[in-house]
This record gives C-alpha cells, sequence and structure tokens, in this order.
C-alpha cells in the first residue's frame, strides 16, 4: 500500500535576497485612451467649425435626393385596345419633373410593327415645360403608321431613359 502524507514540507532559507526593483510595488500602465479620445473629439470638433467640414457632414448623415423625372398615360385604362388604319389616337400623358430645376422636355411619339418587319416611324415631336417639382399633363392625338395587325405606340423623352408604350390591334377595312 502506499502512503501519502499531507505534512506541509520545510520551507527552505532564499539563498539570494531579492532586488529591492522587484520589491516595489509596479505602477500600473497609464490608460492611453482618454487622450486618444480627447484627440478624436478635438478633430471632430475642428470638421464641424470648418464650412468645407459641415458640408461633408451634412453630404454623409443626410439623405441627398435624387433628381428623376416620370412619365406615364393619364388614364391608362381609357386607351384604345383596337383600331382602324387610319383612325387617329389620343393620348393624354403626365411628365413629372424632380430633376431639382426647371425643364423643357423633348417629346417623342412614334409607332412601330410588330410583326416580320419592324421600322420606327416618328408620328410627333414637341416639347413640354415643366416647373421644378411640378407635372404637367398633354393630350397627343397621332395616327398610327402601322401595317401590321399589331402595332406598337411608343412615347419617349430623348435624354432621359423614360419611355411609355401602348399596343394597338389594327383592323385593316376590306
Amino acid at each position: 500500500m502506499v502512503t501519502i502524507e499531507f505534512a506541509p514540507k520545510e520551507s527552505q532559507p532564499l539563498t539570494n535576497p531579492p532586488d529591492e526593483a522587484a520589491m516595489r510595488p509596479r505602477r500600473a500602465p497609464r490608460a492611453r485612451w482618454p487622450w486618444l479620445l480627447a484627440a478624436l473629439a478635438l478633430v471632430i470638433g475642428l470638421t464641424v467649425v470648418s464650412p468645407a467640414g459641415r458640408h461633408q457632414w451634412a453630404l454623409s448623415l443626410i439623405r441627398q435626393p435624387t433628381p428623376y423625372t416620370s412619365l406615364s398615360f393619364r388614364d391608362p385604362a381609357a386607351l384604345p385596345h383596337t383600331v382602324e388604319t387610319g383612325d387617329r389616337v389620343r393620348l393624354t400623358l403626365t411628365v413629372a419633373d424632380h430633376e431639382g430645376r426647371r425643364l423643357n422636355y423633348p417629346l417623342v411619339v412614334s409607332s412601330e410593327n410588330l410583326g416580320d418587319a419592324r421600322s420606327m416611324t416618328v408620328l410627333r415631336r414637341s416639347t413640354l415645360s415643366v416647373p421644378s417639382g411640378g407635372q404637367r399633363t398633354t393630350s397627343i392625338a397621332v395616327q398610327p403608321a402601322c401595317t401590321a395587325s399589331t402595332c406598337e405606340l411608343q412615347v419617349s423623352l430623348p435624354g432621359h431613359p423614360e419611355t411609355i408604350d401602348a399596343l394597338l390591334d389594327m383592323r385593316h377595312p376590306a
């Protein structure tokens, strides 16, 4: 059997006395974060004082409006579906200007055969002046120049990506 002793061992004397430097209480390292925080606050304060800095803060923190233009038919449900060849079609459309300045929008109305031979024919060109933040509605009567049974009327604003279309079934008199 194995016996385990729990008696304390006698301590042996130290042969070398400890250094005085090791015996002195150690000073805690100085925290640098208050100084860094103060320097950061100073830099931010300087940017707020400067006009260019205030402008940059405004651009960064406040959502800037995105300029855009919208084009739509006034009453899309009232657009004709079937048209006799030679008849005029009345289109009522609205242009809304959210560009931040008054604009003169060029309007182009064209027709296109949707059959095998696709050819775009410009029917009408006009200009619509819209104030900044406003909208204007206009009516345009055009005669589609389509020879196929399906015709597409397209209204576009050159210089802007907006276009709207209306599909028409063309009836040819016998």
